[in-house]
């Protein structure tokens, strides 16, 4: 018989819950004076969210320590499956670079450079106030990022890019179910399962090669249209839906691809210039700093705007 699980009080909890402009929904911040465990992060979700559901419902969670000034560790939870019981609450911690800019307010003063290091992914990321409501981030991936060593098999998809910079994507070139890059930042609402259709073979082939559950999220999808020289329309799905503007994890992944030999979307001045890529919620540019291997060592991204839906209060 399995002792039931017992989680400790927290003091001094406060949770702020923030919207990133283009994101799909809100993301709850707390900050805490010592980082839980992963369990205890889940145990604590399931006894909040009841009464923080009430004044606005969220997907997404992220628990922030202070370890030394402007410095800061974290685990982030992404809730699967029905919220209303917390059921299937999972750490997804590598895509929190949207959280983090949506915590940034809630944990930092508005003139400090902070740095966030993820405890479960050793992924570290520095904001920088860049306006008054938004942040300049630099993603530091747990080691460089060499292009060719990143790509997955997926033999016999034809525009198929898969690849494992954080998540691991799928990505489908949009020319291959006859959408241009206008065509494509138009889509809304649910993806059309017609059009996901091309993704499947690939989908099953990351999941064996990586060992991924069947059921899982992962690996995420995208598809991408060239618009000019070191420009893609790009547009990924998330739970079944079009995403209405772009995971920060998402752009280090297409920046990446372009690196990529054999890239259906080669940037020959990306490395240089940055990528430029363009989404309904806007355009954002992308840029990497490589070393002298050729690796990507970091990638800087311009955040987007911060709407705080609820106030920082305590727990």
């Amino acid at each position: 018989m399995t002792a039931p699980h017992r989680t400790r009080r927290v003091v001094g909890a406060t949770v702020s819950v923030n919207t990133t402009v283009g994101a799909p929904g809100p993301t709850a911040v707390f900050t805490v004076p010592d980082l839980p465990t992963a369990a205890d992060c889940e145990q604590l979700l399931h006894r909040w969210y009841p009464g923080l559901r009430q004044q606005i419902a969220f997907s997404k969670a992220l628990f922030v320590a202070l370890t030394e000034p402007g410095e800061f560790i974290c685990r982030f939870l992404q809730i699967i499956g029905p919220a209303e019981g917390m059921f299937g609450t999972a750490r997804a911690g590598r895509d929190c670079v949207n959280s983090m800019i949506a915590a940034y307010p809630a944990v930092a003063h508005p003139d400090t450079t902070m740095t966030l290091v993820n405890v479960d992914t050793g992924l570290t990321l520095t904001a920088t106030p860049s306006g008054e409501r938004t942040v300049d981030v630099t993603v530091q991936p747990p080691r460089p990022v060499q292009p060719a060593a990143v790509q997955l098999p997926t033999p016999g998809s034809p525009g198929i890019l898969a690849l494992r910079v954080n998540n691991p994507y799928v990505l489908l070139d949009a020319e291959e179910v006859g959408l241009s890059a206008d065509a494509l930042l138009r889509l809304d609402g649910p993806a059309d399962p017609g059009l996901l259709r091309p993704f499947a073979t690939a989908v099953t082939q990351v999941q064996q090669h990586l060992g991924l559950p069947i059921a899982a999220d992962l690996p995420k999808l995208a598809v991408v249209a060239p618009d000019g020289p070191d420009v893609l329309a790009a547009r990924t799905v998330y739970l079944g839906r079009w995403h209405p503007g772009l995971p920060l994890t998402a752009a280090t992944t297409f920046l990446t691809a372009t690196q990529i030999p054999q890239s259906p979307w080669p940037g020959p001045g990306v490395a240089q210039h940055g990528l430029r890529l363009r989404t309904p919620a806007g355009d954002i540019r992308v840029t990497s700093r490589a070393n002298g291997a050729g690796a990507l060592v970091s990638f800087g991204i311009p955040a987007r705007e911060v709407i705080r839906d609820i106030p920082a209060r305590s727990m």
